[in-house]
């Protein structure tokens, strides 16, 4: 068996996303590789300039450009990810893709800026008022993960590994380990 060599080491885990989209996992990080033809029509939508280098897309930063330019392919979940990062990011040189991102609608295999936005949109009405699983670490007596819901940040410890992404405020009053502890005075748990 021959390993894919990438530029975070060789690849555990690979699949094909589409066609010229791999996706590929490593001890240490990982991302997208783009074959030449998808490589263009994504730098036909805007200027790239990779972390990794033609034509990789690194995992928690250019990745997400994969996902604004191609929806289509990528979950609801992916999408809204993928749109709030490139938005936030403040480097010049990921300002062609927000413009882009930002461009009104128009026709054409190049404007998929509206699809994304659009989806990310109805991703984020979907799960408005849920708690967004952030970071985690484990302690003896369970997992310590930080949890956002809108402007709200709560560190929580819970019993069991959370394994979703999001929750509702009853399901983590359900799973937190000392109940829930709101730090805020306008904080959106029951009974606080």
């Amino acid at each position: 068996m021959i390993t894919k060599q990438t530029p975070w080491g060789p690849a555990q885990h690979s699949y094909e996303i589409a066609p010229g989209i791999t996706s590929h996992v490593t001890a240490s990080h990982g991302g997208f590789e783009l074959s030449m033809d998808r490589w263009r029509d994504l730098t036909a939508a805007f200027h790239v300039e990779p972390w990794a280098g033609i034509p990789w897309l690194e995992e928690d930063c250019d990745a997400s450009l994969a996902v604004i330019r191609w929806p289509h392919l990528f979950s609801p979940e992916a999408v809204f990810c993928a749109v709030r990062q490139v938005q936030s990011m403040t480097d010049k040189k990921w300002l062609p893709a927000n413009e882009w991102l930002h461009e009104p609608y128009k026709q054409g295999p190049l404007f998929m800026g509206e699809t994304a936005r659009a989806t990310a949109r109805l991703f984020q009405r979907d799960h408005a008022g849920q708690w967004e699983r952030g970071s985690l670490s484990t302690r003896g007596n369970g997992w310590i993960v930080d949890f956002t819901c809108g402007t709200y940040t709560q560190t929580i410890t819970l019993r069991e590994y959370p394994s979703k992404t999001w929750y509702t405020t009853e399901e983590l009053t359900a799973l937190a380990v000392d109940g829930l502890q709101c730090s805020t005075p306008n904080c959106a748990f029951a009974g606080h």
